[in-house]
Parts: structure tokens; C-alpha cells; sequence
């Protein structure tokens, strides 16, 4: 019988570069802290990404290679010694998984992305990556990076030899790009027209262009295709393992919403760990939203619970006087009406402009997959304007989720009556929308990319009338909720 799970404590593991000390918080030194941990009640260790990530990363969700267990914190042996550990202790263990996106700031760390640079859509790894090739990309067609630090900065290449790595490269700097091995003949050659035969086009990072999709908007994390059996088997190979090996208890999942199909990735990996093991996905979810039931797991992290039990705590009586201490101090009383305003503004400048590459993908994707007649009467500025608020407005991360099925067409439909004007746009998304296509999936992501932006990332940190609300996954216009409210849940 798998031990229930009570209790969790997470513990953040790092390697020794990643410490400014040199010190290593990785298996062995987990594995020392099970009798301190089993005497508070501890049923499970909650272990953070175990993957091979950036040497300097002090988190691990920068994985760079997924199919490799981190040596920084004691490789797979040292993970089979901690869960012996644990085991015999009576606890458990728990693994935080990333499945949306890799490490790629530093491409030569990352193989199957530095092989995508190297080869372009040669590179067998290149299905791997949601990449944007289309010749309208910003980029010519080619992979855009955005690392120049100024407009003109192309003069500043040189071809060299990298000795970690024994290879010729593109430098930039302290930054290094691959040489496709047809483009050059020595390092003699002229880097400029060497760069020009390249897969790839080093941008300048104001420009905004990006043609990959990313977690969220950090550029060094770039999305992966879990749709592709291929991708999701490369990347779960060693969690196969680990579960063969009777090693772990559980996941936690990390932003499956960012993924194409969260439903079908799920069930795969249900089917992978078996129905004994604890599944848990990082789910945020709005006040009265449900979990979506035909999702294969046990729940939610618990941003949803956390809300709630916070909540019961919070005196209402004493809104109104933090309400005007907020206006004081800010400027708004940061109340129900005020949150909902600077919701919907912060998200449509999000959608403008760090998330602009991925709107014009989007826009880009509706023009292609719909059926609608009203195509031809629609501006490309005036489809991009009324995607941005349309996705702004959705109040969901995700509404292609079926308890939520009714949510874009209510918007759309609201959206039609305020503003006739946009009636043949929201024609022309909607018809994209019921096609089934890649323009459902852009949007279903995007939306979720430009609610954690728009709002935890930006709303959070401007509504502080009380940051006991601001946590993720909060509510910080509802002040406070009901012992009776809180019973009903």
C-alpha cells in the first residue's frame, strides 16, 4: 500500500554554484534532514526540479536537459539514496515537473536547442520547439533571438573557436550561436556574410521580435511540444524510470495550462504513472471557477484552497479604512470595480507589447484557419486590436477547458453588443475558434500568458490594499470571505 500523503514539505535544492558560498543543498544533504522532518509530521519530501538545469539557477526550472538527473545535486544515485532514505523512514517523495518549456538562455547548454540553431528545421530536434518559421515572422523566416543590446550591434560578431565545447561559433560578447557547418569554410571567413547563412537572426531586444513560444515572457525559457509523443517520451524517459524503480509517490505538475492540450497531456501522464500516484498540476484558479472534472489528477497545488482559508481570516469591517489609507498612499482604493479596470488595461498592454509576437502568431493563425466571409473586409490592425481585447477580457487563464465552455462565446458576444464596429473581427476569431485548429490552441495559450502577466506579474504589485490578497491565485478585490461563504465550499 503507497503511503498516504498527509503533509508536505518542499525542499529547494540547489547546486554549489548556484550558492554564493559554494554550498550544495542537493540529496545528500535532503537525506540528513529526514529524522527532523519525520519528528514534525512530515509525510512526503516535496522535491524541487530534479532535471539537469543552468549550473547558477538557485530555482531549476531552467531545465536543460530533462532526460539527465541533475549531477550538481547528486545524480541518480544520490536520488536513490535519498528515497531509500526516505522510505525507510515511512515518508515519500514528491517531484515538481516542468513540462511546458527549457532552459535556453544559454543555447550551448541546452543540446537539442543548440542543434535547432545549428541546423533550422534540418535539426530532428526542431519539432521539439513551438517555433515560429513563417517568412512573416519579423525574423525573415529564420529563429529570433532577441540579444542585441543595440541597433547596429552586427559589427560587433567574431567567429572563434570555443574550447568548452570544441566548436566553431558565432560571438556576440559573452554570448555564443552555432555555425551551421555549410556556411563557412575557416574563421578567416567574414563573420557578417558567415551570419547571413545562418537558421537564426539575433534580434535587437527592444524590437520585440520572438518567433518561439515561451513561458510567459521570459525569453530563456522556451516552450516544448508535449503534443508530440516523441517530445513527451524524450522528456518523461527518466520519470519512466524513476517510477519503475518504485522511487516517487507523486508530481506536481508546473503551468500545464501553458501547454497545447493540458486534457490530453494529463491523461498521458496518468497512464504513465498509474492510478496509485499522487497528481497534482499548478492550476490557478479564479473565485467560483471549478477544476475542469475530466482532468486525470487529484487536485490542484492549492492557490485556490490558500485563497479560501486566507480569506476567513480577513476582517471585512476594516475595508473601508484600508480602502482609503490605498487611496492615500496610491492614488485608488484598489476595491472590486478598480481591480476589474486595471485588470483589463494591464492585460491589453501585456498583449501590446511583451506579448506581441505572440498576438501576431495568433493573428496570423486566425487568418489562416477559418471559414468565415468576412475575412477580406478585416484590416490586419483592425483583427490584431480586437484579438488583444478580446483576450483581455477573457477572465479565465484558460476557457477551452469543458466546465468552461461558455466563457469566450459570452465574451465575444458582450464584446459585439459594446462595440459594432469590431462585429466582422470577432466573425472572423470566432470561426477560427470553432475550427478545431492551431488559432483554438494559440489562444488558449495566450490567454494564460497574458493573465499571469497582465495580473500576478503586474496587478499584484500596484493593488496593495492589503497583500495578504496578492498571493497567486488571490482575489484582491474580494475583501475577505464569510465563515458562511467558506463552509458552502
Amino acid at each position: 500500500m503507497r503511503r498516504p500523503i498527509t503533509s508536505t514539505y518542499r525542499l529547494q535544492l540547489r547546486g554549489p554554484h548556484a550558492d554564493p558560498t559554494g554550498r550544495r543543498y542537493g540529496f545528500v544533504e535532503a537525506a540528513e534532514q529526514i529524522p527532523y522532518l519525520r519528528s514534525l509530521g512530515v509525510s512526503h519530501l516535496y522535491l524541487s526540479p530534479i532535471f539537469t538545469a543552468v549550473k547558477e539557477s538557485n530555482h531549476n526550472y531552467d531545465v536543460t536537459d530533462p532526460t539527465v538527473v541533475n549531477p550538481e545535486l547528486g545524480g541518480i544515485e544520490g536520488l536513490r539514496e535519498l528515497a531509500a532514505a526516505a522510505h525507510d523512514a515511512g515518508l515519500g517523495i514528491v517531484l515538481d515537473i516542468v513540462p511546458n518549456h527549457l532552459g535556453v538562455e544559454t543555447p550551448r547548454l541546452n543540446k537539442w536547442w543548440w542543434d535547432v540553431l545549428k541546423l533550422g528545421q534540418g535539426s530532428e530536434y526542431e519539432s521539439y520547439f513551438d517555433i515560429d518559421w513563417h517568412e512573416d515572422n519579423g525574423a525573415g523566416g529564420r529563429l529570433g533571438l532577441p540579444v542585441l543590446g543595440a541597433e547596429g550591434d552586427e559589427d560587433k560578431f567574431k567567429l572563434v573557436h570555443l574550447d568548452e565545447i570544441d566548436e566553431d561559433v558565432l560571438e556576440y560578447y559573452d554570448n555564443y550561436f552555432p555555425l551551421d557547418p555549410e556556411s563557412y569554410s575557416s574563421l578567416d571567413d567574414d563573420p557578417l556574410d558567415v551570419y547571413s547563412k545562418q537558421h537564426y537572426r539575433l534580434m535587437f531586444w527592444r524590437d520585440g521580435v520572438i518567433s518561439y513560444r515561451r513561458f510567459f515572457s521570459v525569453n530563456g525559457l522556451a516552450g516544448i511540444r508535449q503534443e508530440d509523443p516523441l517530445v513527451f517520451e524524450q522528456t518523461h524517459r527518466i520519470l519512466r524510470q524513476l517510477i519503475a524503480e518504485d522511487l516517487i509517490d507523486g508530481v506536481r505538475v508546473d503551468h500545464p495550462d501553458g501547454l497545447a492540450d493540458p486534457f490530453d497531456y494529463l491523461t498521458r501522464l496518468r497512464g504513465l504513472m498509474g492510478d496509485d500516484r499522487w497528481l497534482v498540476v499548478e492550476k490557478i484558479l479564479g473565485v467560483n471557477e471549478p477544476l475542469d472534472p475530466r482532468l486525470a489528477v487529484d487536485g490542484t497545488t492549492g492557490y485556490d484552497a490558500m485563497r479560501e482559508f486566507d480569506g476567513v481570516f480577513i476582517s471585512r469591517e476594516a475595508e473601508d479604512s484600508l480602502s482609503m489609507l490605498a487611496m492615500q498612499q496610491s492614488g485608488s482604493t484598489w476595491d472590486e470595480a478598480a481591480i476589474s479596470a486595471a485588470e483589463h488595461q494591464l492585460k491589453r498592454d501585456v498583449a501590446s507589447s511583451e506579448l506581441g509576437a505572440e498576438i501576431q502568431r495568433l493573428t496570423r493563425a486566425i487568418r489562416r484557419d477559418n471559414f468565415s466571409t468576412a475575412g477580406s473586409t478585416v484590416s490586419d490592425e483592425d483583427l490584431r486590436s480586437t484579438v488583444v481585447e478580446l483576450v483581455a477580457a477573457i477572465p479565465v487563464y484558460r476557457a477551452d477547458y469543458i466546465s468552461l465552455s461558455r466563457i469566450t462565446s459570452s465574451v465575444v458576444a458582450e464584446m459585439a453588443r459594446r462595440f459594432p464596429s469590431r462585429r466582422d473581427a470577432l466573425d472572423l476569431i470566432t470561426a477560427a475558434l470553432l475550427a478545431n485548429s492551431e488559432a483554438k490552441t494559440r489562444f488558449s495559450q495566450v490567454c494564460g500568458a497574458v493573465m499571469a502577466k497582465g495580473v500576478e506579474d503586474t496587478l499584484f504589485y500596484r493593488a496593495s490594499r492589503l497583500v495578504a490578497l496578492q498571493e497567486v491565485g488571490g482575489a484582491p478585490g474580494r475583501f475577505g470571505v464569510s465563515a458562511a461563504e467558506f463552509h458552502l465550499l
